[in-house]
Formats: C-alpha cells, structure tokens, sequence
C-alpha cells in the first residue's frame, strides 16, 4: 500500500511547492539527480545529462509529455513517487467535455481569466452574472454540484488511482475538507497544514473549510506556520517535519534552496 503524504492550505499557501519539494527528495534517494534546487516559482530545478538546468513542476499534469519523458516517468519515477490532487480527475472533465484550455485550470494566471461559459447557464449559480473563471467553474462544479451529489466523490477517485497504480509515496497536494483530511488518515497517511493565508478574499467553501475556526487543527499531523517563510526557510522547516513524522528516513544536506543526499 502507497505511503500518503497530504497538502493542506489555503489558496497560494505553497501547497504546490511543498509537492515538489517532497518529490524532489525521493528523487534523491531514488538516485535519480545529484541534486535539485528549488525556484521561487515552487518548481523543481534539477540538473540535465548535458550539465543545464531545467525547470519541472511535477505537482500539476503537464500539458503534454514527450514519448521519451512518459516512457521514463513511467519507469523510473512514479513506480516510487508521484504526486495526486483530488482535482485532477475533475480538470480532466472540464477539458474533454467543456473544451476549458489546460491553462486556465493549472496556471495561476488562466485561473483567474474568464471561460466561454456564463453564471446565468450554470445550476444553482444563485442569481450570478457574467463569465465563469476557470477557478470558480472548478469551485462551483467541483464542491457546488458534484460534492452535492455524493461528499467523497473526488476522494474515491484520488484513492482509486493510488491504489491502481501502487506508488510507494502518494503525494496530495490540495487538501480543503475534512471528509478529505480523515480519508488520508484512515489510510494511514499524513497530512501537514500550511498556514499562509495566501488568498484571504476567496471565501468559497474549498478554501474556508479547514480554516481554524471551521475546524480542529490537531486534527493534522503537523502544522507548518510558513506565514512568513521566505523559500529557503519554508524548505528547511518541511525538511524538519519530514523527519519529525518519519516521513523522510534518509540523510539530505541543505545549502540554501540546494538539496543533496548524504550518507547517514
């Protein structure tokens, strides 16, 4: 059974970077890079065959992959790590059915761009005008109409992935309910809050549903308080949870934002 590693945070609390962050580690053990660096965008920067850098971000399902890039995940890398989002399934609906572009539901900017669709065409909008962004088409058809239908709708179908494809680290990086909170624990994974109250203003339901006052933080396995981390601090305090929760049980040397993996 894959070993749960779970993310939850308000909107833009670095949900995404932690992600990559612990993907990068496995990395290392898997003996895959020397090293990896972290960008301030929350991406991987990992070293090259030809000695240059390139930048991956493995928390979201990339646009497309080279043959040569899936035959090598497939085999080298998500047999041992890969990373999940309970709104994976969901993206992929909005793209084949409603024709939504990839980068409206992946990349920060698109998020916030309005879609070809109207409030006045969605059910339940409650008399809301004008056009739907691709993060409230995701908030509305996601928690509003399907999570309405039946509550772990998106957790079944995070659980069943995971345990179809036999990973033996699942990384989670959007947990926003308790039903999501208690199904990781059930399983016997960990889930870690960050605390950056990245996007305050978003007050749905997706984002407001494990804030403080919703609900029982010692519910969590840790709390991070990256309020007010900068890059290399948030790295080397998740460094310490890693370790504290026993999620991490190799050696990594950190200098600065650099990670390598040490004898122990």
């Amino acid at each position: 059974m894959s070993k749960i590693v779970c993310f939850s945070g308000k909107l833009k609390s670095g949900k995404s970077t932690a992600s990559n962050f612990v993907f990068g580690i496995q990395m290392l053990s898997l003996e895959l890079v020397d090293y990896f660096r972290m960008a301030e965008s929350g991406k991987l920067l990992v070293p090259f065959a030809d000695g240059s850098e390139g930048e991956l971000d493995f928390s979201a399902v990339p646009k497309e992959f080279s043959p040569g890039m899936y035959e090598f995940m497939a085999e080298k890398v998500w047999p041992y790590v890969k990373i999940y989002n309970f709104a994976d399934t969901l993206k992929n609906i909005l793209i084949g059915l409603f024709g939504i572009p990839w980068e409206q539901l992946y990349t920060d900017e698109g998020k916030n761009q309005p879609t070809q669709y109207k409030w006045e065409d969605m059910p339940l909008s409650k008399g809301k005008k004008g056009f739907v962004t691709g993060r409230e088409i995701m908030e509305h058809y996601g928690t509003n109409i399907m999570r309405a239908i039946k509550d772990d709708v998106w957790v079944n179908d995070t659980f069943n992935r995971i345990n179809a494809e036999g990973s033996e680290i699942a990384i989670i990086g959007d947990c926003r309910f308790p039903s999501e909170v208690n199904a990781i624990k059930k399983a016997g994974g960990k889930v870690i809050r960050l605390t950056r109250n990245g996007e305050s203003d978003n007050k749905h339901v997706s984002n407001t549903a494990l804030d403080k006052e919703n609900y029982d933080w010692s519910n969590f396995d840790a709390v991070l308080d990256n309020e007010h981390y900068d890059l290399d601090k948030q790295c080397s305090e998740l460094l310490r949870v890693l370790k504290e929760q026993k999620i991490l049980a190799y050696g990594i040397e950190q200098e600065d934002t650099t990670f390598r993996a040490v004898s122990v």
